[in-house]
């Protein structure tokens, strides 16, 4: 193991220590159960955006697709890449969980952003599953990187956190080399999780300490002055169910960290509320039936279903309505375990007649949402588009 080079550790005069926030995700792991990280993922986004000077830059393991091109275009650098180790990750996995390649080919890309970054020296990792309530205002530059702790509020040395990270980059790209050796030499050992303990381990004792309102947790309790609120355990749609459902069945640990203060999960989902409603949703859903007279049938979001979907109706181009899905439907929750989730809304009586008209739902941002139909969509007069349906 290679001791990392003294680092400059000046603040940089009037210039803020930190002008980049890195975080990443895999494709494999974007639809893990139980997680939401599309949703995890724009929240990041908007309120880094709304509530810091930082430039967002997404490492994605994956197909660029609708995803990519949607966090782009809110603001944010993608930089598709896979780990040069990747090879090994693929020998591992036999070993390991099911889902095990998927979250390492995204979890271990913070690895080697000392390759990827090339203009600042230092920058901000965190993961997808953040919300930044205020401008990380960091002074003291690291050796190597700061990090606060995990579960405790105290333990520095060990149980030390890699999901919020201050990266010196020229001081880790020095000792890269000897640290991807390190981790493909152990990864047969079967550490638990990925990239955390091979920085444990690592570069025990190197680390510097990093402030815990920069990766303040929900089961620490509400605080005015958190940062960087991080979910690290449950994330906030299991958190709305767990609130709504305290039988609700879930991982263990999760409940037990969310058992340790529900208030501050209370508080923070609140926050995370007034952020997610201003980022678009996946939205699932079914027209049941559709007639001269009215149109029904169900929609959710997978990520978030306890948050009703509202569907903006349009007909001819003119907006007639906002209906709630949130009527009860037992057949949704045996499928999805959410029984609120039907819609019905009646059609103004100038579609009754012999000439052919346009409707079209939108969300809650006012995209499109094209849901699928069912044969009492068929009506006599009725014929689909592509992207529309029109009478």
């Amino acid at each position: 193991m290679t001791s990392a080079p003294n680092a400059d550790r000046r603040p940089l005069g009037n210039q803020p220590l930190i002008r980049k926030w890195y975080f990443s995700l895999s494709e494999a792991s974007i639809n893990r159960k139980d997680h939401g990280w599309r949703a995890l993922t724009r929240v990041a986004v908007t309120s880094a955006l709304r509530n810091t000077s930082l430039h967002p830059c997404m490492l994605y393991d994956g197909e660029e697709g609708e995803f990519t091109a949607e966090i782009r275009a809110m603001g944010a650098t993608v930089i598709t890449h896979r780990v040069s180790f990747h090879d090994h990750l693929v020998q591992a996995a036999p070993a390991r969980t099911a889902d095990y390649l998927g979250i390492a080919r995204g979890a271990f890309l913070r690895v080697e952003i000392p390759l990827i970054e090339r203009e600042d020296d230092f920058v901000l990792f965190t993961d997808c599953d953040v919300m930044f309530l205020a401008d990380p205002r960091i002074e003291a530059a690291p050796a190597l990187f700061a990090a606060a702790p995990q579960a405790t509020q105290t333990a520095y040395d060990i149980d030390m956190n890699t999901g919020v990270m201050v990266m010196n980059v020229p001081a880790l790209r020095a000792t890269l080399p000897h640290f991807i050796a390190f981790i493909i030499k152990h990864l047969p050992d079967g550490w638990p999780g990925f990239d955390q303990e091979n920085y444990r381990r690592f570069y025990k004792g190197q680390w510097d300490k990093l402030d815990n309102t920069f990766n303040w947790k929900p089961y620490w309790g509400r605080n005015p002055s958190a940062t960087i609120v991080h979910w690290h355990g449950p994330k906030p749609q299991i958190v709305r169910r767990l609130l709504h459902d305290g039988t609700l069945e879930t991982h263990a640990v999760w409940r037990a960290l969310f058992e340790r203060d529900i208030d501050g999960y209370r508080e923070f989902l609140r926050i995370w509320d007034t952020f997610a409603e201003k980022t678009p949703r996946d939205i699932l859903g079914h027209l049941d039936y559709l007639t001269a007279r009215g149109v029904g049938g169900w929609a959710i979001c997978p990520d978030d279903p306890l948050r009703p979907v509202h569907l903006t109706i349009v007909i001819d181009g003119n907006v007639h309505g906002v209906v709630a899905c949130d009527a009860r439907r037992p057949d949704i929750k045996t499928a999805y375990g959410i029984e609120a989730a039907g819609f019905s809304f009646q059609l103004p009586p100038m579609v009754d007649d012999d000439r052919p008209h346009k409707l079209q739902f939108l969300d809650e941002m006012g995209r499109p949402v094209f849901l699928k139909r069912g044969r009492d969509t068929h009506q006599q007069h009725w014929h689909l588009e592509s992207e529309k349906l029109t009478v």
